[in-house]
């Protein structure tokens, strides 16, 4: 999949985005309106459970906590934890959601964790989480499908989003 495809599946989320007065955008149809078309866009099968197992429940310190999507590398290990939030949780980082996925994220060995509405994106580095670096502090840079609106601006988060989440990334032959 290439750039052009995440662009094309960013343009659709902020026409449902632009919609968005006359229906609520909660988080099932955040998922399958804006953040299923565009991680589809950088590669992944979602369908497939090779590449992404959705709603993962683990029990962490006598409560039950879910990932919405886990995505998996080529040896089957998870490599991207994405918590997934409706469209009109339009702040959401330092909010219950970001302690819901740290929480998640620090019980499992997955290289990537990602806060999302749909137009925002928080990128969680946990290689260096491990490194004993606070959660707070190994966020990455932001994504913001609707920063300015206009094409440019799409095609900037497009390619932000396949340089740091397209399936490729974490499905490299580990073949010498």
């Amino acid at each position: 999949m290439a750039v052009a495809d995440v662009v094309k599946a960013i343009r659709h989320g902020r026409k449902v985005l632009s919609m968005a007065d006359n229906f609520e955008l909660h988080e099932a149809s955040t998922r399958y309106f804006i953040i299923d078309p565009i991680l589809r866009a950088l590669g992944w099968q979602l369908e497939n459970p090779k590449h992404c197992r959705v709603e993962e429940w683990r029990t962490l310190n006598n409560q039950s906590r879910v990932a919405d999507y886990v995505l998996l590398n080529r040896q089957d290990e998870k490599a991207i934890l994405v918590e997934a939030k409706g469209w009109s949780k339009t702040k959401l980082y330092g909010w219950s959601e970001e302690r819901q996925l740290k929480d998640y994220a620090e019980h499992e060995s997955a290289e990537l964790a990602i806060l999302t509405n749909g137009q925002f994106w928080y990128f969680y580095d946990l290689c260096g989480s491990r490194s004993g670096n606070s959660f707070d502090s190994v966020r990455c840079p932001d994504v913001d499908i609707c920063e300015d609106g206009d094409g440019e601006t799409a095609r900037k988060a497009a390619r932000k989003l396949h340089r740091l989440l397209h399936r490729s990334k974490f499905w490299q032959s580990t073949q010498p």
